[in-house]
Order: C-alpha cells, then sequence, then structure tokens
C-alpha cells in the first residue's frame, strides 16, 4: 500500500516529463453502475485513502476493523499494529493539507458486493532505452464488513528497508476466497465473466488460440509494458511463453478472487518470491491481472507488471 512518503515520491515522480511511452495509458471512463451499498463502500475507501495520503494516520476505528486482515508484504496485520506502523514509518512528517481529491489519479476504481478495487497509473523511464518512457499499473482491493475495511491487498513487493519497526516475516494473514460477498451479476456481468475465465484460463494457462482469435479483439488495448499491442501482439506472446495443451475444465491455477463489475473482471493470483531482506525465506505478494469486455470480445488488459532494469 502506497502510503505516506512512498506516495508523496511516486506522486512527484509520475508528474515528471517523461520521454515517449512506449506503452498507452489508460483512457478514464465512467465507473460502472453501483448499489448504494456499493457505492457507500467506494467512498469509505476513497476517503480512507484520500486521508491517509494527506494525514498518514487518520482515525483507525472510523476505517478499519479491529481484526483488520493485511495481505500487503509491507506492513502488519491487525489494525493496532498496522496503524502503530504507518504512525513510525512516517515519523515526524508535516501534514499536508487535505484536498478532495487524490494526487496520483485513480485511473479505474469501482466496488461490487462487499470488494472495492482501486487501479493507479504511473509512469518511468524505460531502463533499456532512455528515450522512452513506459505507463505501469498498481492494485489496490478492499474487502468492507460492517462498514469498516476489514480487508486489503495491493500489488506491492516487499521492499528492502532499514526502518521497518513491524516483524513482517509472519505477518500475513492466510489467503482465503471464501470471506465476502462477490454481489449480484447482471446478464451483461454473466456473460463477461464467462469471456474473462475463457481469456484467464483456457488461453493464458493452456494457450488456447482457437478462443483468443474468437475472443480478443483485433485492436486490443494491452497496458503490460512487456507485450506488444493488438491480438497479434498477444498471439506473439503467448508463443513465446506458454505452451499449447489440451484445454481441461479445471484451471492450472485456481485465482484467489474473480470480481467482476460493469465490463471490468479483476483476478487476484498468489505468488511467491525471496524476502529482500532474509533471501533465505519466502514470502507471499498478491498479483492481479483485469479486462475489460464490450460486445462479447476482450478489449483491453492491465496488470502490474513493469520493465526490470538490465542487470549490471
Amino acid at each position: 500500500m502506497r502510503y505516506g512518503i512512498v506516495c508523496l515520491a511516486l506522486c512527484l515522480f509520475s508528474a515528471m516529463s517523461l520521454a515517449e511511452p512506449i506503452n498507452p495509458p489508460t483512457v478514464v471512463r465512467e465507473r460502472p453502475a453501483l448499489t448504494s451499498g456499493e457505492l457507500a463502500n467506494f467512498e469509505l475507501v476513497m476517503n480512507w485513502w484520500r486521508e491517509l495520503a494527506g494525514q498518514g494516520t487518520p482515525p483507525a476505528d472510523r476505517y478499519l476493523a479491529e481484526q483488520y486482515l493485511e495481505h500487503s508484504p509491507n506492513f502488519p496485520t491487525g489494525r493496532e499494529a498496522f496503524t502503530a506502523h504507518v504512525a513510525a514509518i512516517g515519523g515526524a512528517r508535516t501534514l499536508r493539507e487535505l484536498k478532495p481529491y487524490i494526487d496520483t489519479p485513480v485511473v479505474i476504481g469501482s466496488a461490487k458486493g462487499d470488494f472495492v478495487f482501486l487501479v493507479f497509473e504511473l509512469e518511468a523511464p524505460d531502463p533499456r532505452n532512455p528515450q522512452n518512457s513506459f505507463f505501469y499499473n498498481t492494485f489496490e482491493l478492499f474487502r468492507i464488513e460492517n462498514g469498516l475495511i476489514a480487508e486489503h491487498w495491493d500489488s506491492t513487493k516487499r521492499s528492502a528497508r532499514p526502518e521497518i519497526t513491524a516483524d513482517l516475516s509472519a505477518a500475513q494473514p492466510s489467503q482465503q476466497v471464501a470471506r465476502g460477498s462477490l454481489g449480484s451479476l447482471s446478464a451483461a456481468e454473466a456473460d463477461t465473466l464467462r469471456i474473462a475465465t475463457i481469456e484467464m484460463k483456457d488461453v493464458m494457462q493452456y494457450g488456447d488460440r482457437e478462443a483468443a482469435l474468437a475472443l480478443i479483439a483485433d485492436d486490443y488495448i494491452q497496458h503490460n509494458p512487456a507485450v506488444s499491442q493488438g491480438r497479434d501482439g498477444l498471439l506473439t506472446y503467448l508463443d513465446r511463453s506458454a505452451s499449447a495443451r489440451p484445454v481441461q475444465e479445471a484451471w492450472l491455477e485456481q485465482p484467489l478472487l474473480l470480481l467482476v463489475s460493469g465490463p471490468y473482471a479483476l483476478e487476484l493470483r498468489e505468488r511467491m518470491a525471496a524476502d529482500p531482506n532474509d533471501p533465505a525465506s519466502n514470502y507471499v505478494w498478491s498479483h492481479f491481472d483485469m479486462l475489460r469486455i464490450e460486445n462479447g470480445l476482450v478489449v483491453e488488459h492491465w496488470d502490474d507488471a513493469v520493465i526490470a532494469p538490465r542487470a549490471q
């Protein structure tokens, strides 16, 4: 979760004038229709985020459940531990004026059932070519319970930093998919779920080219900076990275969550990585993929990929 000083640094960095981007920015679209309960959940999260970015330590009991579950690998779980950790890493930072908006724009934000998701977009220099830049996305996912934020995931990886004030090695709660309601789907959303399942399972896991040709728009917009644009770009990526095999009913890797809101389908998966603060141990981080589906076709894709610096 990009709190405090980290959030401010990203905001300033994203405002820099960079070179020609190699992938397109996200076009901000109208938010899908929400129920009154979903709108209340969305506004709760947006107010929490705005206060957190502006003050660092908003009143925890106004926003967080006492048994708050934190899946970010950079923060401890539990309302008390989380709040103390945020206060500690914020130090004596001068509070900024609260604004009615968030400095780093939310390019996609919506809610469904008990869940709220936010997608941010930033720009960075391309380490392979200083004449270029690229856009990349970060994700935040919240589960609301009884009017409070009860659980949170984000797409960050664990940072290597000496100022960690909490024992994060054993702090992450188990990833359970049974908590929370995924909401009621309209007929259009049910079709979005069907198409997203085919794309995420059959195309991306089994390498099904026929399904890709049938369901991926020719002018498909790709926000992953390592994959070329259009359906042909995705097929080239599949040829390079996935081996085709007979499609089965079961997922090769079952998502922890597949959430649909309007034309968007958000997928959450669990990943493991070596802990930079203790290379002998691993930690869990959350990987996200998101699709936009219109008129029965996958027209746009986002994930948390970045272009890694070249090895020295």
